[in-house]
């Protein structure tokens, strides 16, 4: 599923709102119409790189019990931290029309915190797999390590495995 707005998506901008229902809702179609071709309903995985790394962090905060396990490659855990550390404006632009402009930093805290991985892990159940490059400098590095030590403050950390990318950026 492409990120609303985006590329192939004819869907409004969005950035894990409503986009993250129509991961669901490609996910309970495919059960429908694919029943035959799948042994197990209830498992499903999830796994997403870049932006779509950003959607796995939220999407596994908001349906908990939904998928049986995920991978996260290379994401935003931090939708602010990617906004106010982005120093070429390189994702602003998208940012601001899918969650709002910050302007100064403070603007629009709660709806960047909503949409970020980072801040739901108290609602974390399903074991999670996160790599990422430790030279990335679209999406530093320093997204994986604050999600895993909030994790671990969160008692949530035997969910995560984790493997940092040696010089892949």
């Amino acid at each position: 599923v492409d990120m609303r707005g985006r590329a192939f998506s004819t869907g409004s901008p969005d950035c894990n709102g409503l986009e993250l229902y129509d991961v669901i809702d490609a996910c309970e179609y495919v059960k429908k119409h694919y029943a035959e071709y799948i042994s197990d309903p209830e498992v499903v995985y999830f796994k997403g790189g870049s932006g779509g790394g950003g959607n796995c962090y939220a999407i596994l905060n908001k349906f908990p019990d939904y998928f049986a396990a995920a991978a996260s490659m290379c994401g935003p855990s931090d939708y602010m931290e990617w906004y106010d550390d982005d120093p070429i404006g390189e994702f602003q632009d998208e940012l601001d029309v899918w969650i709002g402009t910050r302007g100064e930093k403070g603007s629009y805290n709660e709806a960047y915190a909503s949409r970020s991985g980072l801040y739901g892990l108290e609602n974390l159940y399903t074991p999670l797999f996160i790599a990422h490059g430790n030279t990335d400098a679209r999406v530093p590095v320093s997204h994986a390590h604050k999600y895993i030590e909030r994790a671990s403050l969160l008692s949530r950390d035997h969910l995560i495995d984790y493997y940092e990318l040696d010089g892949v950026g």
